[in-house]
C-alpha cells in the first residue's frame, strides 16, 4: 500500500492523568489523502513494566497487548487506571485506506490523596460531636436543677399553709376556751344572786 493514501502521524498528543482515569488529547494529522477524510482515531494503551515514564522508548510500546479505544474527536477520556503506574499511550488515524502511524507518549497517573487529611477531618467531627454533647448534658443537667428548685418552691407554700391553719386552729381554741370558762364563771355568780334572792326574811334575821 502506498504511504500517502493513508493519513500522517497525529501530532502534539498530550494527556493529563488523575489517579485513575487520564484525559489525552491530540491535533488532526499535517497530511490526510485527498478524497479519503479521517473515520476515527484509534487510541492503544497498556502499563509499562519497570520502566521510567520520563525515558520513553518507542519499542516499549506494545501493540500485541494494547487496551483499544476509539473516538471521532481529537480528545478522549480514558478511565479504570491503575494509580501510581506508568502509561504508554498511543493515537493513530483511521482512513478507507488504513491506518497511519502510532505516535506515542508515556505518563504516570498519581497517587491516592493521603489518609492523613481524612484522618484530621474525622477527628475534627469528633472533637465537634464532643463538645455538642457536652453542651446538650450541661443543658439537661441546668433543666434538671431548675424543675427539682420550682418542684420544691411549689411544695414549700402548702407546707406554710398547712402550718399556718394549724396554727389558726389553735388560736382559735385558745380564744374560744377562756370565753367558755367565762360563760361558767358568769353562770355560776348569776346562780349565787338567784339563791340570795330565794333566802327568806327569816332566815337572814336567824
Amino acid at each position: 500500500m502506498c504511504l500517502y493514501l493513508v493519513p500522517g502521524p497525529v501530532g502534539s498528543v498530550s494527556s493529563i492523568m488523575d489517579t485513575t482515569w487520564a484525559v489525552i488529547s491530540w491535533s488532526v494529522p499535517s497530511y490526510i489523502p485527498s478524497d479519503y477524510p479521517i473515520i476515527t482515531y484509534e487510541i492503544g494503551y497498556h502499563i509499562l513494566q519497570y520502566v521510567n515514564c520520563l525515558m520513553l522508548n518507542y519499542y516499549d510500546f506494545n501493540t500485541e497487548i494494547l487496551q483499544l479505544r476509539n473516538s471521532t474527536n481529537t480528545l478522549i477520556v480514558i478511565t479504570g487506571l491503575n494509580v501510581e503506574s506508568c502509561y504508554i499511550l498511543g493515537v493513530r488515524a483511521y482512513t478507507d485506506n488504513g491506518y497511519g502511524e502510532w505516535t506515542v507518549i508515556a505518563n504516570e497517573t498519581l497517587k491516592l490523596p493521603l489518609q492523613l487529611s481524612s484522618n484530621h477531618a474525622t477527628s475534627d467531627s469528633v472533637i465537634a460531636l464532643s463538645v455538642l454533647v457536652g453542651i446538650l448534658c450541661g443543658l439537661l443537667t441546668v433543666s434538671v436543677v431548675v424543675h427539682i428548685y420550682c418542684f420544691i418552691r411549689k411544695k414549700s407554700p402548702c407546707s406554710f399553709n398547712k402550718q399556718t391553719k394549724i396554727n389558726d386552729d389553735d388560736i382559735a381554741m385558745q380564744v374560744c376556751e377562756p370565753y367558755e370558762i367565762h360563760k361558767t364563771k358568769q353562770s355560776e355568780e348569776k346562780e349565787g344572786v338567784h339563791d340570795e334572792c330565794q333566802t327568806s326574811p327569816d332566815d337572814i334575821y336567824l
